[in-house]
């Protein structure tokens, strides 16, 4: 967050919102947000460690483009 937003108190207590939200977030595609905090004007937040790479890894080892195969499971969403 840029320092004259988080002078803010609105923009400071809309973060802490919205971040609350996202570690209510629990599914299988979805790194979990552990932890986050607001300190002298910094924020921060703590994820889960997840090994494998970003998906532009893949992309770059795949030769640039993902196959439909690949691709199609990354962006989905199981059905229970």
């Amino acid at each position: 967050m840029l320092p004259a937003i988080a002078a803010n108190d609105w923009a400071v207590q809309m973060f802490m919102r919205e971040t609350e939200n996202t570690k209510a977030l629990r599914h299988p595609h979805v790194v979990k947000l552990l932890d986050y905090g607001y300190s002298e004007s910094i924020f921060f937040f703590t994820m889960e460690y997840c090994e494998g790479g970003t998906v532009a890894d893949l992309m770059e080892r795949q030769g640039g483009k993902l196959s439909i195969d690949i691709a199609v499971p990354i962006i989905s969403c199981p059905v229970d």
